[in-house]
């Protein structure tokens, strides 16, 4: 099985932090947001639900409390950046 990309995964995690912060937010806000087209947003989302991570909503995603499980991703998959990204995100997300 390939390894994602490191694009698609700090795109995920930068979506669920968005979701996090907005609470509720559009697939046409986050595709202009991360300069992506509307399906490769809603694939993202998809898959972030699947996660259990958000709850996809008509036309977007919303955040919920018990949701609120970190994107399953395995460490060989992440560089080492991405990895310190995650980190920082996670500490964010644990203070709240």
């Amino acid at each position: 099985m390939a390894k994602p990309s490191t694009s698609l995964l700090k795109r995920r995690l930068d979506i669920a932090e968005i979701v996090r912060k907005n609470g509720e937010i559009k697939v046409d806000d986050l595709a202009e947001m991360l300069a992506v087209s509307g399906v490769t947003i809603r694939n993202d989302l998809n898959y972030l639900e699947q996660q259990g991570y958000l709850k996809r909503s008509f036309g977007g995603a919303i955040y919920t409390a018990q949701a609120g499980a970190p994107v399953a991703m395995t460490r060989e998959a992440l560089p080492s950046e991405i990895k310190r990204w995650r980190r920082k995100w996670l500490a964010r997300w644990r203070r709240r």
